[in-house]
């Protein structure tokens, strides 16, 4: 399983998952005289961030409808998670900005309104279009992290 951790971190703690099942069995029968698995760590998982680039962006961007451009807008302006944007309600457009609670960290914000914030929570609902923000960051090494 070392050899496996190495590269493979996923399949390594697969692996070690599926250990006690088998070690039970073995241990039940009179196999084993106890549990090897108490002092093994799990291997860690690497990040698997990147920055999509605005050409990419772009054409996301372009194909989509309006309230998931709406959705790209919110998520970059709040810094948010695409899945505190999926658990987002009507109730949390407030007079001052956009009310986020992170659900990874249970961080609660209010991220006050910008002129392209606004546009974005009022054509959620809509449908309407904006223009990407991959255009208007074009050329300024800016990126988006998916």
């Amino acid at each position: 399983m070392d050899v496996t951790g190495k590269k493979r971190h996923a399949q390594a703690n697969h692996e070690r998952s599926s250990m006690p099942q088998v070690y039970r069995w073995g241990y039940q029968r009179g196999f084993a005289p106890g549990n090897p698995r108490v002092n093994m760590d799990k291997s860690p998982k690497p990040q698997k961030d990147r920055c999509i680039t605005d050409e990419e962006d772009l054409v996301i961007y372009e194909n989509a409808s309006g309230p998931v451009n709406a959705a790209m807008e919110i998520a970059y302006r709040c810094a948010a998670r695409v899945s505190d944007i999926l658990k987002m309600a009507w109730n949390q457009i407030r007079d001052k900005g956009i009310f986020i609670r992170q659900g990874k960290t249970g961080l609660k914000q209010m991220k006050p309104w910008t002129k392209r914030l606004r546009a974005a929570g009022i054509y959620a609902g809509r449908g309407v279009k904006m223009e990407p923000l991959s255009k208007l960051c074009m050329g300024k090494n800016i990126h988006i992290t998916v």
